[in-house]
Parts: structure tokens; C-alpha cells; sequence
């Protein structure tokens, strides 16, 4: 039996399948921070967290209109991505009330708990590691963010070879400035 030699180069993604838009993009990772947050919850508070509310959050976002949830986080969070991007815990730990106000108040106000709770040696539970993980996924909202703005502001080209937008959404925040701050490409 002769051994067989593969000589075609698969492309990955493979250009046919469309990339999913911002705002599925929210969806999903918003289902991944719940899962992850309650994960680690669980871990540190055991008994504290219902799995069966947990359950009830993912069913509510899966169920949720993606630009309804777009909408909702970018105009509640736009005026906190400068405290954000400097990843500033106690900015964003007051303001999480105001971020999150659709998710049950007491399981919100459990994460941030969590954030500042201290074992018996006076350490924060809450390793750097995961502490990480936690800002990459907001972090990734606020990208994502952006860029549904720059999508659904549907910019094109006019007669002159000008970049502009053709409709008005969130228009008080630049698209340029944010992008730059967060290092993330948009189509110019």
C-alpha cells in the first residue's frame, strides 16, 4: 500500500463561509461570559449560585434580539469604555448595576462581590489569571461594540471617492476615535 500525499492547502476560514456579524458575535460571547462567570461563582461561593438561574440568563439571551442587546449594551456602556479600556475594577464594579440592569440585580451584584471578596489569608479569590479572562471578554464586547456601530452605520463611498456613513446610529460616538483607542480595524 502506497502512502498518500495531500498537495492541496485548505484555507481556514474557508472563504465561502460568511463571518458571523458584531452582534452575533455579542450574542455568543455574552453566553460565554455568563457560563464562565457562573463557573467561577460556583467555584468560589458554592451553594450561592443557582444553576437553574444561570440556565434562565443563557435561555433569556439566546431568546433575546441580538441588535436589541447591541443597542442596549453599546448606549449603556459607551460612557464607561474610556474606564474600561484602563481596566479600572472599582469604576467598573460601581457601574455594574447600570451595565447589567436586564440580568437579576443580586446575581449582578454577586459578581461584582466577587471581584473584591478575600479569603482568610486576605488575597483576593479571584485569581489574576481569571481576573484576565474576565476583562478580554469585556474587553471584546466593547470591540465588538464598535464595530456593529461602524456595520450598521453602513458607510460607503460617494461620488468624490469620500468615506462617510450613510446612516445616523449612536452618533455621538466616533467610530475613528474608539477604534484607534482599542486598536481594532474597521473598513476605512
Amino acid at each position: 500500500m502506497s502512502a498518500v500525499t495531500v498537495t492541496e492547502t485548505v484555507k481556514y476560514p474557508p472563504q465561502d463561509v460568511p463571518k458571523p456579524s458584531p452582534k452575533d458575535r455579542f450574542k455568543s460571547n455574552l453566553s460565554l461570559f455568563v457560563h464562565y462567570m457562573g463557573t467561577i461563582m460556583s467555584e468560589y461561593r458554592p451553594g450561592n449560585v443557582d444553576p437553574l438561574v444561570v440556565s434562565i440568563v443563557l435561555a433569556v439571551i439566546q431568546g433575546t434580539d441580538p441588535d436589541l442587546m447591541m443597542n442596549k449594551f453599546i448606549d449603556r456602556s459607551n460612557d464607561y469604555w474610556d474606564i474600561i479600556l484602563e481596566k479600572e475594577e472599582s469604576s467598573l464594579l460601581s457601574s455594574i448595576l447600570i451595565l447589567f440592569r436586564d440580568l437579576p440585580a443580586d446575581q449582578v451584584k454577586s459578581i461584582s462581590d466577587i471581584f473584591v471578596a478575600k479569603d482568610d489569608k486576605g488575597n483576593l479569590v479571584i485569581t489574576q489569571d481569571k481576573r484576565d479572562i474576565i476583562w478580554s471578554y469585556i474587553w471584546a464586547f466593547v470591540k465588538i461594540g464598535i464595530k456593529h456601530i461602524h456595520v450598521t452605520r453602513k458607510p460607503i463611498t460617494d461620488e468624490k471617492g469620500v468615506r462617510k456613513y450613510s446612516v445616523d446610529y449612536f452618533p455621538k460616538i466616533s467610530v475613528k476615535v474608539n477604534a484607534e483607542k482599542w486598536k481594532i480595524k474597521v473598513d476605512e
